[in-house]
């Protein structure tokens, strides 16, 4: 058939069909062929076929493009399609059928496909791991003490985090990191700290620019932690929210002053009780998420963080009330706040001067703006960038003058320093300044 005649059919057949288009299939070899027009980036899924992201697909989140074959043209991806498809047995996602895992140096925990390293934190120079086996492991600056390893050199390897007797603690379930502070939850609900103390953010009442040596907080039944540049908070069983450290700017959901080296009750404007899972602390600003999934923040509102559409700093609590209650789960950065809703989607508020609230570089972000990514699993901010977890291990930033762009495969943990991304594979950890591999598991 001639050119000319094969077009004319396309002309009729188009003609018939409505002027529609004529579909044609594409297989892809990877994800980097999956890119539809304005830039909207998919994935290529194992079927060998193009999706891309919809929240109205229950399951992996995404649809198959119009151009795939095999009667799967905008269908939703289903577990059918191949489990890699749905991210089965990839590091930080459902395990496969026989509770396998494909990556290496992984294995399948509770349905969940695990590496050596279950979290990351990292802070202003210096980064920690949580291994599985609830031992924490500390690299990079250490003039305050923050790798909790007894002295106050920096270590370029992982050092082990140790007690007063120079040994590993361990039972630990969960770590954050501030400024040049680290704290870790214990199996018991209690916590420690170490490093930097000059602002009470400890929270053991002392005050000290230099504590190598993990400290227990005047606090139990933790639910959770998390700190800031020169704060932390917590949520216990009862759902009260307790804040400690620093409150120039009213971090501490109280009237601005010297701060605390105790912890303070967080309380709505009514002066009661908040019924609170989990917290968020950024640089200057805090939030917590309530049980109701909604999100409520405090502090530092100079660029618009506590997403209330105001630039004015306060120390009440402010509903985000854009996002309503579907919050999953949020991660606050220097001067940006950002939230995981039930569907997967991400929105963030803030700084934008280098994209890092998802939107082109510069634009105002003063309420809460959904950033054009797929669904993601986990998300974290940090000083001018921000990054989430997608499903099947990539990982997605965007800020420091970049638009949202898969930068890595294959990840399970995240975390966000001042500058630094560090995210976990299978058998350790990498970061993207501290230098690669970082920290390696036996």
């Amino acid at each position: 058939m001639s050119m000319t005649r094969a077009g004319a059919c396309v002309i009729l057949l188009a003609a018939v069909m409505g002027c529609t288009s004529v579909p044609r299939a594409f297989r892809c070899a990877d994800s980097a062929a999956c890119v539809a027009p304005g830039g909207l980036e998919g994935t290529c899924e194992g079927s060998g076929w193009c999706s891309f992201a919809d929240a109205s697909c229950v399951g992996a989140g995404r649809r198959y493009g119009e151009f795939a074959g095999d009667g799967l043209a905008r269908t939703c991806v289903g577990a059918s399609d191949g489990g890699v498809a749905d991210g089965c047995g990839i590091l930080g996602e459902v395990c496969c059928a026989g509770d396998v895992c494909s990556a290496g140096g992984t294995s399948c925990v509770g349905g969940i496909c695990v590496g050596c390293v279950a979290q990351l934190a990292v802070g202003d120079g210096h980064g920690c791991a949580l291994r599985r086996d609830g031992t924490v492991a500390c690299w990079g600056k250490n003039d305050h003490g923050q790798l909790g390893n007894g002295s106050t050199n920096d270590a370029a390897a992982a050092v082990a985090v140790v007690d007063g007797q120079a040994k590993p603690i361990t039972g630990i379930t969960a770590i954050t990191a501030g400024a040049n502070h680290t704290c870790a939850l214990k199996s018991d609900r209690t916590a420690l700290c170490w490093g930097d103390d000059a602002s009470g953010q400890q929270g053991r009442g002392g005050s000290a620019a230099v504590n190598p040596v993990p400290m227990a907080v005047a606090l139990t039944t933790i639910t959770s932690l998390s700190a800031g540049a020169r704060h932390t908070c917590a949520t216990i069983m009862s759902g009260e929210a307790w804040c400690w450290g620093a409150n120039e700017l009213g971090q501490l959901a109280a009237a601005p002053s010297a701060g605390s080296a105790m912890p303070l009750e967080v309380v709505d404007r009514a002066g009661l009780a908040i019924d609170a899972t989990a917290v968020a602390e950024g640089a200057t600003h805090g939030c917590a998420k309530k049980r109701d999934n909604s999100l409520w923040c405090w502090g530092s509102n100079g660029s618009g963080e506590l997403g209330d559409g105001t630039v004015s700093p306060t120390a009440l609590l402010t509903e985000v009330a854009t996002l309503g209650k579907r919050v999953s789960a949020a991660a606050a950065g220097s001067r940006v706040t950002c939230a995981r809703l039930d569907d997967g989607s991400v929105s963030c508020v803030g700084l934008n001067d280098k994209g890092q609230a998802g939107q082109p570089a510069g634009t105002t972000v003063a309420v809460p703006t959904k950033v054009m990514i797929e669904p993601a699993t986990a998300i974290a901010a940090g000083g001018a960038h921000v990054c989430a977890r997608l499903t099947g291990g990539r990982l997605s930033c965007w800020g420091d003058g970049a638009a949202p762009a898969v930068v890595r495969q294959g990840v399970g943990a995240i975390a966000l320093g001042a500058t630094e991304t560090c995210s976990a594979r299978g058998d350790g950890v990498d970061c993207a300044t501290f230098g690669d591999p970082h920290l390696s598991c036996p």
